[in-house]
C-alpha cells in the first residue's frame, strides 16, 4: 500500500490543499481539512479491496502495459481511472471552495492528476484531461466573475497539461521499449550461459566415457535441454579401407527414422563429406541434397 501511486498523490494533492486554505482562512477550513482526511482514507482502503496494479501490486503499482492495439481494455484501466476521477473530485471541490473573484489557487493540482493519467495510458491522459477541463469550465457557470480573470490561468493550464500528457506518454514509451531491450538482452544472456554450461557438461562427459552409445545419449540429452532443439543426432566418423570415412549415428533426439549411416554419396551431410565446405541450409525444401529423417521439417 505504501508504493500506490494514488495514495502518494492523495497525500500531495491534501498537504497544500490544507495548508492554503489555512492560510486563506476560509469559511470551509474544518470541513476542507475532514474532506483531505477521508480522501486519503478512501484511496488507502481502495488500494487493499480494489488495487490498480493487478496480481503484483505491491511491487509494481502501475500497470505493465502491453500496445494499445494489442490488448482489450484491462480492467486494472477502469480501477485507475475510477481512482483518478477521485482525485479529480476533490480537487475540483475544494479548488472551487477556495476560489475568489481573482483566481482559483488550487487549480494547478490538476496537474499532477493528468500527470499520474500520462503515465498509465494514453487513454486515461485523455480522459482526465478532458474531466479536468470540465471541472475548470464548471467553476465559472458556477461563479460566473470569475470568466474574465480566470480565462488566462486557464488557458495556461490547458498549455500545461497538454505538453505534460505528450512528454509523459513519450517517456514512458521511451522506458518501456528500454525495458523490452533490457528483457530480451537478459534472456539472450541466460540462454548464452545455459549453452556454456552443456557444453562444459559435454566436454566432461566425453573426457569421462569416451564415445560409448551412454555417453553420447546423455551428451545428446545434454545439447537438445540447454540448446533449446526438437532434434539433434550425433554421427562418429569411422575409417573404412584405410582411406574412404563412414558416418554412423552414436546418439539421436526426435526423429521418426533416423538415417543410420551417411556415406557421402547423398544428404546434404554427404555432400559436406564430399566437399569439405560446411553448410547450412535455411529451408530444406530447397536442398535437392536434404534427405528427411523426420516429418514437417
Amino acid at each position: 500500500m505504501g508504493n500506490d501511486p494514488f495514495i502518494l498523490l492523495a497525500v500531495a494533492l491534501a498537504i497544500p490543499t490544507v495548508v492554503v486554505n489555512y492560510l486563506d482562512r476560509g469559511p470551509d477550513e474544518v470541513a476542507i481539512s475532514l474532506g483531505a482526511v477521508v480522501f486519503i482514507a478512501l484511496q488507502a482502503v481502495l488500494s487493499v479491496v480494489w488495487p490498480s496494479g493487478g496480481r503484483d501490486s505491491s511491487r509494481n503499482p502501475l500497470p505493465n502495459r502491453a500496445p494499445r492495439a494489442s490488448r482489450p481494455v484491462p480492467w486494472n484501466d477502469l480501477r485507475a481511472l475510477v481512482r483518478l476521477t477521485l482525485a479529480l473530485a476533490f480537487v475540483g471541490a475544494t479548488a472551487y471552495a477556495t476560489a475568489d473573484v481573482s483566481s482559483v489557487p488550487l487549480a494547478p493540482l490538476f496537474i499532477p492528476v493528468i500527470g499520474l493519467a500520462a503515465a498509465i495510458g494514453t487513454g486515461e491522459a485523455v480522459v482526465i484531461l478532458v474531466l479536468a477541463g470540465l471541472a475548470y469550465l464548471a467553476a465559472f457557470h458556477y461563479n460566473p466573475v470569475l470568466v474574465a480573470s480566470a480565462t488566462e490561468q486557464a488557458l495556461v493550464l490547458a498549455a500545461v497539461s497538454v505538453v505534460l500528457v505528450i512528454g509523459t506518454r513519450q517517456t514512458v514509451s521511451s522506458l518501456n521499449a528500454a525495458l523490452a531491450s533490457l528483457r530480451t538482452m537478459n534472456a539472450s544472456e541466460r540462454r548464452r550461459n545455459r549453452q556454456i554450461v552443456g557444453l562444459d557438461a559435454v566436454g566432461r562427459t566425453l573426457a569421462a566415457d569416451g564415445p560409448e552409445p551412454s555417453s553420447l545419449q546423455a551428451v545428446m540429452d545434454l545439447l537438445i535441454g540447454p540448446f533449446g532443439y526438437s532434434h539433434g543426432s550425433i554421427y562418429l566418423g569411422e575409417a573404412l579401407g584405410g582411406s574412404a570415412r563412414d558416418l554412423r549415428m552414436g546418439a539421436q533426439h526426435g526423429y521418426d527414422g533416423p538415417i543410420p549411416t551417411f556415406d557421402g554419396t547423398s544428404g546434404v551431410i554427404g555432400r559436406v563429406m564430399r566437399t569439405g565446405e560446411a553448410a547450412l541450409v535455411t529451408d530444406v525444401t530447397s536442398d535437392p541434397d536434404y534427405r528427411d529423417a523426420v516429418n514437417g521439417i
